[in-house]
């Protein structure tokens, strides 16, 4: 499954453009971050990013840009946990 920008929000929340350890996330990691928090939906987390294991945008991004990608989802899941 490939993602893009059609897939999250077309209204940009400024709230999205995070700073993590003062690095602003790439416009590919808010595209990842995006699809994250839209398949999410209620699923557990983990599952959540294994779907996302088959996601283009995913593989071919840098170990570093991923795991900042996976601290935003984190921080957006501890925020939104019902």
């Amino acid at each position: 499954m490939k993602f893009n920008r059609a897939h999250i929000n077309p209204v940009p929340d400024k709230k999205d453009k995070r700073k993590l350890g003062g690095t602003k996330l790439t416009d590919n990691q808010q595209i990842v971050l995006g699809a994250l928090k839209a398949d999410q939906n209620g699923w557990d987390p983990f599952f959540t990013i294994w779907h996302m294991m088959e996601n283009d945008e995913i593989s071919n991004m840098p170990t570093k840009q991923q795991f900042q990608v996976l601290a935003a989802f984190a921080e957006w899941g501890m925020k939104n946990d019902k």
